[in-house]
C-alpha cells in the first residue's frame, strides 16, 4: 500500500494540463480573438448609430 504523499493526484495533474494547453490556445490565437471582439464593438456601434438615425 501506498501512502498518501505517494499516491498520484490524477485530477490535479489533468487540471493543470488543461489549464496549461487552454493558456498555450489562448497565447496562440489572442490576436484573432482580439480582432473578433473588435469588429464586434465596431458592428454595435454601426447599428446603434443606425439605430439612432432611423434607418
Amino acid at each position: 500500500m501506498t501512502s498518501p504523499a505517494q499516491q498520484v493526484n490524477l485530477p490535479g495533474i489533468l487540471y493543470a494540463l488543461d489549464t496549461a494547453y487552454q493558456q498555450r490556445w489562448i497565447d496562440k490565437h489572442e490576436a484573432e480573438l482580439r480582432q473578433g471582439a473588435a469588429d464586434r464593438e465596431a458592428a454595435l456601434h454601426r447599428a446603434r448609430q443606425a439605430i439612432a438615425e432611423g434607418v
